[in-house]
């Protein structure tokens, strides 16, 4: 068509949607706006720009161009949902940036355009949870369970606002339920683990069953290194991997952050990787004494097992458990051939490639903890904390 009538305006549109699908961005741009030059008025057409320019990552012009368009056609449903979706993405940058009343603006415009998302209610909430606003979050993840019930991700994040108020069994409801749909969502199987240890209703050979039930759910998904590049050799340094969400102000920070700065740095090289959304002054103050500092926050699963078989990590630290953040998933592919749980979690994480927990007598007692663990017990004359 454009070969024969270059200036037909819905084939220059035509043509640059596909070039946008296609990733020629300079192309699909040139394209749709030599369309809205033959037909300035066309909300079709402003919605196409907007997408394009949404495809490629400026957030503004994309706005700009969707709302020039509703305000040509304030009822045209596209416009209206690429608006709020557009306004959902940008709250969510404004959320991981810390940003907190800029993104619940951001998230309440978006619901102005689509309020029956169950997904920016879910996201809303997750924002004022985060910022402790815990009844709030309560009431948008019903909101959103209620507009869409197969929303697993409300579901759970409803339970955890639950949890953040002590309604233990309130959250223990919500993660059945979003497992139920859900069963391979081993997010919500942490959660519901970490849950049970604040559960009066289960001791510690219940937790362990539960544990060992969940875990065998998801054996066989995930390939197990079985061969090492680097040998044992106690001449060179040994190099331990640290990996952790809680690299920031928080309690297991408190911890580790002493034994990071006391650690001899010609015997034992340190790596630690952060999966840290929102890095403070605690995270700078870890970088710094670390030797070596992988930001592991945007990170795939596998991305992270092949950064840490790549550094050749002789024993791999877990300080998180199954709290929130936890990379246990990347402990189950085994990238180091010695791992270790320590720190951030109160019981056994039930990995059978996790091979030791360091904790102490006091709390899991000789002859009494050891057989509910797949971990062996390494007890820390001193304590597990303040060793």
């Amino acid at each position: 068509m454009l070969a024969h009538r270059p200036d037909h305006a819905d084939a220059l549109n035509l043509s640059g949607i596909l070039s946008s699908h296609a990733g020629d961005h300079a192309r699909s741009l040139d394209l749709i706006r030599r369309a809205l030059e033959q037909d300035p008025r066309n909300s079709g057409y402003l919605n196409s720009l907007g997408n394009a320019l949404l495809r490629q990552g400026d957030l503004q012009a994309a706005l700009k161009a969707f709302r020039k368009g509703l305000g040509l056609v304030p009822d045209d449903p596209d416009l209206r949902y690429n608006t709020a979706r557009l306004y959902n993405r940008l709250a969510n940058v404004q959320r991981e940036q810390g940003r907190y009343d800029k993104a619940l603006d951001f998230y309440r415009k978006a619901l102005e355009f689509e309020p029956g998302s169950s997904q920016i209610h879910s996201n809303q909430g997750v924002a004022l949870l985060e910022i402790g606003r815990a009844s709030e979050a309560v009431a948008l993840f019903e909101a959103a369970r209620k507009l869409d019930p197969g929303n697993t991700g409300a579901i759970r994040n409803l339970g955890n606002a639950h949890l953040s108020q002590g309604r233990v069994n309130a959250a223990l409801h919500c993660y059945r339920e979003a497992l139920d749909q859900r069963h391979g969502d081993f997010r919500t199987h942490s959660n519901l683990l970490c849950c049970l240890n604040n559960s009066p209703d289960y001791n510690q050979a219940q937790l362990a069953a539960e544990t060992n039930k969940r875990w065998q759910g998801f054996a066989g998904k995930f390939q197990i290194n079985a061969s090492f590049s680097h040998q044992p050799d106690p001449l060179r340094r040994l190099k331990v991997g640290c990996v952790s969400p809680d690299f920031r102000q928080h309690s297991v920070s408190h911890f580790f952050s002493p034994l990071l700065a006391a650690h001899n740095p010609d015997v034992v090289d340190v790596f630690c990787y952060a999966d840290v959304g929102h890095p403070d002054g605690t995270t700078r103050k870890l970088q710094a004494l670390s030797g070596h500092w992988r930001d592991i926050a945007a990170l795939s699963d596998q991305a992270v097992y092949e950064w840490i078989v790549k550094d050749e990590i002789d024993i791999l630290v877990d300080l998180a458990g199954h709290t929130a953040g936890n990379r246990l998933t990347v402990f189950a592919r085994q990238p180091a051939p010695i791992q270790v749980t320590w720190l951030g979690y109160p019981n056994t994480t039930g990995l059978p490639v996790m091979h030791y927990r360091l904790t102490d007598a006091v709390a899991d007692p000789p002859g009494e903890s050891d057989r509910y663990h797949s971990e062996e017990l390494v007890r820390l004359s001193q304590g597990f904390l303040c060793y």
